[in-house]
C-alpha cells in the first residue's frame, strides 16, 4: 500500500471544527511529510511509521501534541487521533470528513516580464510540465497582485518544481523579482551594516542592525524604520514562517509573500529537516552585447533567491529576446551609427534547402524572431529532460540530486 498523498480532515480546536491538512510523500529512507493547519501553521511529521494498512504519526497541532493513526487499504478510508494531555488524561477521537488526495506531481512557475519575451519561455515550461500530466501554476509576478489571494499558491513546499524566471535591465533581474526575494541588498540594510561596521560594533541581525528593504526584512533601525517582530530576528531563513518575507498562513512582511510556510534554515545552517523542492531558472535578454555571457548575473542572483528558500536548483536556461534598443532592427534594415557614413548592407547565406538567412549585425541573428521556434523547443526539452530523469523513476520516488540541466544561447 502506498500511503503518500494528501489527508484532510476536521479537528477539534478552542475556537470550533477547523480543517487540517496532512501531506505525506514517500522519500528513499520511508515515508515523510507535514501536517498543515487551517490557520498556516505547518509542523513536520515525527515518529512515522505504517503498520498494516495503518500510517501512524505525531504532530504538534497547536497547543496540543497528537498521534494520528489512518487506515487506508485502497478502498476504505476511516483514522483517529489520540491528543495527549498534560495532566495524562490524553483524549481520542475519531477523524471527521476524512478525506484522501492519491500524490500528483505539482510545478510552479513565477516569471516576470516586460515585452512578453520571458512570459514565452515560461508558457513554453508550463506546457512541458503538462504533457506528463503535472499540474502547474504559472505566475506573473508584478506589484499590483493581490498577495493575499494568491498566497494559498506560492508556498514552495506544496510543489516538485519551482521555477523563477526574469528579464534583464541594466544586467540584472526586475525590480520586482528584488522586491520579493532579496533580504535588502542595495537598500537600507547595506547602509545600516556600514554604520554598524564603522562604529566598530560588528554586525549581528537582530533588531539594532536590521533595517527595512526590499525584501521585506523590517526592524527598528536608524532613520525611524518599522519596528521588528518583538525579541528581534527569528529563527529562519527568508520567507520562512516568522522570518523576513513570511508568516504562517498571511502574507509576509510588509504585505509581500511568504515563500515557505515552515522556518527554513540558511543555507550551511544545522537545520535539515526542510522538504526542498528542485528548482530552474531562466531568463531572457536583448543580445545586442556579448551574447548569452550576459545572462550571468542574473541567473546567479535568481539561483540565489530560491536556493534563500530552500529550493535545490538543477535547471538553468536563457536566450536571447527581441530586442528594443539600439540593437532592435527588424529584417531588412540597418542599424544607426554615430557620426558618417554607414553599414553596408548584410551578407545573406544559404541553408541546404535553399532558405536565405539575412547576417547579423550584432552578436546574434535574427533578433527581431527571438524567442524563435528553436528557443521554445529547447525551454520544452529542459523541463522534459529534469521530468524524466527525476521524477519517472521504477519506484515513483524523485531521484537524487546529482545533475544539472543548462540550456544557454
Amino acid at each position: 500500500m502506498n500511503f503518500a498523498g494528501t489527508y484532510t480532515y476536521l479537528m477539534d480546536t478552542p475556537s470550533g471544527k477547523r480543517e487540517t491538512k496532512v501531506v505525506i510523500r514517500k522519500a528513499a529512507r520511508g515515508y515523510e511529510g507535514e501536517l498543515v493547519s487551517s490557520h498556516g501553521g505547518c509542523e513536520l511529521l515525527e515518529n512515522l511509521h505504517t503498520k498494516g494498512d495503518a500510517i501512524i504519526f505525531e504532530a504538534q497541532a497547536g497547543p496540543a501534541r497528537q498521534e494520528v493513526t489512518i487506515h487506508n487499504d485502497g478502498e476504505n478510508l476511516s483514522g483517529s487521533v489520540l491528543v495527549y494531555q498534560s495532566d495524562g488524561n490524553d483524549k481520542t477521537a475519531e477523524l471527521e470528513e476524512l478525506t484522501y488526495a492519491p500524490t500528483r506531481r505539482r510545478a510552479l512557475i513565477l516569471y516576470a516580464t516586460m515585452t512578453k519575451n520571458t512570459q514565452r519561455v515560461a508558457e513554453a515550461m508550463k506546457e512541458s510540465f503538462e504533457y506528463y500530466n503535472w499540474e502547474c501554476n504559472c505566475i506573473r509576478l508584478k506589484k499590483s497582485n493581490d498577495w493575499a489571494s494568491m498566497q494559498q499558491d506560492l508556498y514552495f513546499d506544496d510543489y516538485d518544481v519551482v521555477a523563477l524566471g526574469s528579464p534583464i535591465v541594466a544586467g540584472y533581474p526586475l525590480t520586482i523579482i528584488n522586491d520579493l526575494f532579496s533580504l535588502g541588498a542595495g537598500g537600507r540594510l547595506e547602509s545600516n551594516v556600514q554604520k554598524m561596521v564603522d562604529a566598530g560594533k560588528g554586525f549581528q541581525m537582530n533588531s539594532d542592525t536590521m533595517g527595512g528593504g526590499p525584501g521585506g526584512v523590517s526592524g527598528p533601525a536608524p532613520e525611524g524604520m518599522p519596528p521588528m517582530p518583538e525579541g528581534g530576528m527569528p529563527e529562519g531563513g527568508p520567507g520562512g514562517p516568522g522570518g523576513p518575507g513570511g508568516d504562517p498562513g498571511a502574507p509576509g512582511a510588509n504585505g509581500k509573500p511568504a515563500w515557505r510556510r515552515r522556518q527554513c534554515s540558511y543555507p550551511g545552517g544545522p537545520v535539515r529537516d526542510n522538504y526542498q523542492p528542485l528548482g530552474i531558472v531562466f531568463t531572457t535578454y536583448g543580445g545586442g552585447f556579448y551574447g548569452s555571457g550576459e545572462s550571468m548575473a542574473t541567473l546567479a542572483a535568481l539561483k540565489l533567491f530560491l536556493e534563500l528558500n530552500n529550493v535545490s536548483v538543477v535547471g538553468t536556461y536563457a536566450c536571447c529576446g527581441k530586442e528594443f534598443g539600439p540593437a532592435g532592427v527588424e529584417e531588412g534594415k540597418k542599424p544607426n551609427v554615430m557620426g558618417p557614413g554607414g553599414v553596408p548592407d548584410p551578407i545573406y547565406y544559404e541553408t541546404k534547402e535553399g532558405t536565405k538567412i539575412q547576417g547579423s549585425y550584432f552578436f546574434h541573428n535574427q533578433m527581431w524572431g527571438h524567442p524563435n521556434d528553436r528557443d521554445i523547443l529547447k525551454a520544452k526539452f529542459l523541463v522534459a529532460d529534469l521530468v524524466e530523469d527525476y521524477f519517472l523513476t521504477y519506484d515513483g520516488q524523485r531521484g537524487f540530486v546529482q545533475s544539472e540541466y543548462i540550456s544557454m544561447s
